[in-house]
């Protein structure tokens, strides 16, 4: 199997499984206990917090571990009705925001066809919202779906120049570039471990606000996120970081490329920002006269994995909204392919891949010829 759907999860690198099942065979110890053996497993957790902290620069007591992005998302979405405040995002965020602004006060920033946030629409927006309301602005650093990297800088500044908070879902960026919150103005910011080869089901929110609303109650985390301190995991994490190679994107935009040159013979065509303001691993290819879901069965048959989008809308009979906030219409996005590849993959694996993706494709043309609903 070649796996090229890395926007969807990642392997865990070996030794990020090592350190996991290490850690629970011998620090199994409850972290919040007074004795020796429980702190050691403390003795873990703030190790990899402040590890956080320093790749972040942010501060330490900044750190909450959760189960992921989205719950992360979820106590910025939270916080925003506790203080009755309004939210301001976009038509580009990962489902947890999307979801979770239907729930709240929200007003959306316009973006261009490219999926760039249009930073005067958001500073019109944020002038017009009463200066004693609270204002809570989130946008992802990049799209999952189109792989658009914002100009987090831009975005932040009008967001402070007009007295509201910035969250920032990096989920996506932080395996290819370091972010540095304090320089970018980012006040809040959520990830997850599975992006970069990490476990699943562990993620974080950095957040300076003290009284951030709590979903699940209990002491850990300064009283802000409740339940026993999932110490494998954050291990597992803290490995994954320690292995992370920021490095590598030259290398990542050298597979792409081929694999973009090769698909564009068969008059495939690139969806979102040109080369220099995407994901270096990412491609988002639109497919004329063929749909994605036969595109992705062929090539999972002849052992390709890819994908149609965000993993969190696949299977949803539902547009999605990332797509048509860049002007596509309903039948455009039931074409559209995503492929991302990472560290793991082999440049044996990227021409094999280019052969059976290509292949797939005209085989999914040929299909959609007799399909009468297409």
């Amino acid at each position: 199997m070649i796996y090229l759907d890395s926007a969807a999860t990642t392997r865990p690198y070996d030794e990020v499984i090592e350190v996991v099942a290490d850690t629970m065979r011998n620090h199994y110890g409850n972290a919040s206990s007074i004795y020796e053996f429980g702190k050691q497993s403390l003795d873990i957790i703030t190790q990899v917090r402040q590890q956080f902290a320093e790749d972040l620069n942010c501060d330490v007591e900044d750190i909450i571990f959760t189960s992921g992005a989205c719950e992360a998302n979820s106590m910025v979405i939270n916080h925003c009705k506790k203080v009755d405040g309004v939210l301001i995002t976009s038509r580009l965020e990962h489902k947890s925001i999307e979801l979770g602004a239907q729930t709240c006060v929200a007003r959306y920033v316009q973006n261009d066809k490219y999926g760039m946030v249009d930073i005067q629409d958001l500073e019109s927006i944020l002038k017009y919202i009463p200066q004693h309301k609270p204002k809570i602005v989130s946008i992802c650093a990049a799209n999952s779906e189109i792989g658009t990297i914002q100009d987090i800088k831009k975005i932040s500044d009008r967001v402070h120049k007009f007295g509201g908070i910035f969250h920032c879902d990096a989920t996506q960026l932080f395996p290819y570039e370091r972010i540095d919150m304090k320089s970018l103005g980012i006040d809040m910011l959520s990830l997850s471990a599975q992006k970069f080869h990490g476990p699943k089901g562990i993620g974080i929110l950095t957040c300076h606000i003290e009284d951030i609303t709590c979903m699940i109650y209990g002491s850990q985390e300064s009283y802000r996120r409740g339940g026993t301190y999932n110490t494998p995991l954050i291990a597992g994490m803290g490995m994954a970081l320690k292995m992370l190679d920021r490095t590598k994107a030259d290398v990542f935009r050298k597979y792409t490329y081929e694999i973009w040159n090769e698909l564009s013979q068969q008059n495939v065509k690139l969806v979102g920002h040109p080369i220099a303001k995407r994901l270096p691993n990412h491609l988002a290819l639109y497919v004329p006269r063929a749909k994605a879901d036969d595109i992705i069965s062929i090539a999972d048959v002849l052992g390709v994995c890819i994908s149609a989008g965000s993993a969190c809308n696949s299977g949803n009979p539902v547009p999605s909204q990332s797509l048509m906030a860049i002007g596509m219409d309903y039948r455009k996005t039931q074409s559209i392919i995503r492929i991302s590849v990472d560290d793991l993959l082999t440049w044996g694996e990227v021409t094999t891949a280019c052969r059976i993706l290509k292949q797939a494709v005209t085989w999914a043309k040929l299909r959609s010829i007799n399909d009468e609903e297409w």
